[in-house]
């Protein structure tokens, strides 16, 4: 599970979206020791933030382009 852990880092660190959400349909607590879990729930978290994140930015870019849409429109 050690691997399971260091690809979730390294998409965190990369910020791949992807990734992290493969990682997180794939997770299989009861393959791990309680320090990985541990782990494993901080990485987690870091990664709801992130997406949480680009959830905010994605929102962001979408008003954005309604309103160049809009402006085009008139």
């Amino acid at each position: 599970m050690q691997a399971w852990l260091s690809n979730l880092k390294l998409a965190i660190i990369e910020e791949d979206i992807n990734a992290l959400e493969d990682l997180l349909d794939s997770f299989a607590p009861q393959n791990m020791n309680t320090q990985e879990l541990i782990e494993a729930k901080a990485l987690i978290e870091e990664a709801f933030v992130l997406m949480q994140n680009k959830k905010a930015v994605l929102a962001v870019n979408m008003k954005k382009i309604q309103r160049a849409k809009e402006f085009l429109k008139s």
